[in-house]
């Protein structure tokens, strides 16, 4: 697959196009979804001209049921001294339009880290190795900041570009009380300080 191609799409985009192949049958995504490969979305990963790990993203339908399957691999080791290794496993499921699971693991050097959810009758259930939490009345936005509109507390639970590159002020603005659980650590304290956040928890900080 041509790097261009791959740099176009956004991880939201090829899910919506996935779920266009049959799951939500909108002209638009399921063009989308036409244009992608049947194997998925495999891509190298590289630092300069050097090639540094892999990146892939799986989709299985069946009927209305969607699976998703990411795996990150990076090793960066010049002369065959590992300088920086990084693992991503995440393993996501859908019924329509809803997210009904997801298991996440990371290994960030040696850091280990796991979010792992699930839908209940009272809202989505999420496991980290700080506990467990009850999300009640879960509500689906279209943008990060429709989601942070009134709230008291936002949470990251997915390195996602789309996430990666929010304008934390602007997402403050929309805020209730402007508080931040980065479970990705994307951001920091001080940029969120900076641009207006109450609080910022990242995890292992």
């Amino acid at each position: 697959m041509s790097r261009s191609f791959t740099n176009a799409l956004s991880r939201r985009r090829l899910l919506q196009g996935a779920c266009g192949r049959g799951l939500l049958a909108s002209p638009a995504a399921a063009a989308l979804w036409a244009a992608v490969p049947e194997r998925g979305i495999h891509f190298d990963l590289l630092r300069g001209e050097a090639l540094i790990g892999s990146h892939r993203v799986d989709f299985r339908a069946d009927g209305d049921r969607l699976a998703v399957e990411t795996r990150i691999e990076v090793r960066v080791a010049p002369l065959g001294i590992v300088l920086f290794a990084y693992r991503h496993h995440g393993r996501e499921r859908y019924a329509g339009e809803r997210l009904v699971a997801f298991d996440s693991e990371t290994d960030d050097d040696g850091g280990r880290f796991f979010v792992h959810g699930h839908a209940t009758a009272d809202g989505f259930a999420v496991r980290t190795k700080k506990g467990e939490a009850l999300l009640p009345g879960v509500k689906w936005s279209e943008t990060a900041y429709a989601a942070a509109n009134g709230a008291d507390l936002v949470v990251i639970l997915t390195e996602w570009n789309e996430f990666r590159a929010l304008d934390l002020e602007k997402l403050c603005r929309k805020m209730n009380i402007p508080r931040m659980a980065d479970l990705r650590n994307i951001y920091d304290a001080e940029m969120a300080k900076a641009a207006g956040f109450e609080a910022y928890m990242g995890v292992g900080r």
